[in-house]
Formats: structure tokens, sequence, C-alpha cells
């Protein structure tokens, strides 16, 4: 997460008012490359899936300690409709919908361990996961949107 706040925080003096980016602060070169990778750091940081996985706030800086994001699109036909987050208070709500019925393995990895999982909206089936006290096996239809509330504890 402290790697995801530098790289932010070196990049954002870097920004035109039309929220292109210049290679170098003075702003006097454009950068194309800085326009696909900004976004892409804050996506991953916040969302990333691999082989049937999705974890959630995986690299979130320490100052992001709550926030919210919509409409990112990860690995495994799955778009990450709305995520809100509030690190203080151990909570997680999470929006989602898979383009296929599939079983996910949900974690967060920087949490020690989740007290609840509830479906909030929805017809998806939680269940324990092997992987640890930070993740849930995540049961989910295709098409439809999903809501989860998410506890976590010693935070």
């Amino acid at each position: 997460g402290v790697v995801v706040d530098e790289i932010v925080n070196s990049m954002a003096d870097r920004v035109y008012p039309s929220l292109h980016m210049s290679l170098r602060p003075d702003g006097h070169i454009f950068n194309f490359d800085g326009n696909g990778a900004f976004p892409d750091i804050v996506n991953r940081s916040l969302a990333f899936s691999l082989d049937g996985t999705l974890d959630l706030l995986r690299a979130v800086p320490p100052s992001w300690t709550k926030g919210s994001i919509r409409g990112i699109l990860v690995r495994g036909q799955i778009e990450i409709d709305h995520l809100r987050w509030d690190q203080s208070a151990g909570m997680v709500n999470l929006e989602l919908t898979s383009g296929i019925a599939q079983e996910i393995t949900l974690r967060l990895p920087g949490w020690e361990a989740l007290e609840s999982v509830e479906v909030v909206s929805g017809t998806a089936e939680v269940q324990p996961s092997p992987r640890g006290a930070n993740a849930r096996q995540i049961v989910l239809p295709a098409k439809e949107r999903v809501g989860l509330r998410i506890r976590g504890i010693d935070l």
C-alpha cells in the first residue's frame, strides 16, 4: 500500500487540467503511457482477480482509509459495479456482476479475518474458504448484480 501511495503522489503533479498526463512535472512533454498507467494502478490496488480469486483492497495506501469506486473490470468476466470501503469501521460494500456462473474465492489480503460476508442482493451463496480467515468462497450467478456486505475483524 505504501508503494502505491508513493507512485500515485509522484504522478499527481504531472496531470494536466484535462486529466491527461505529462512525462515531467513541468508539463512540457505529453505522456501517453501515464494515461493508461494511472487508472490501472488505482484499479489494481483496489480489486485484482486471477485464477478464480478476487482480492479486494490488496494494496490500498494507508491514506485511503475510506472511499468508493465504480466500474472496474477484472479477470474472470467480473465487473465491480460499486466498491465502498471504510477500513476504520471494518466495512466493505461490494456490488459485482459475473458474466458467467462461477465460484470464486473472495479475499481481503490486508485484513486478518472476516467476521461476516452477507448477501444483501442477488442470489449468490457464501461458503467458508480453505484459503484462510480473510477469504470466502462465493458462488456467483451469471449476469446478475450481487450485493455483499463484508465485516472484518482484527484489522
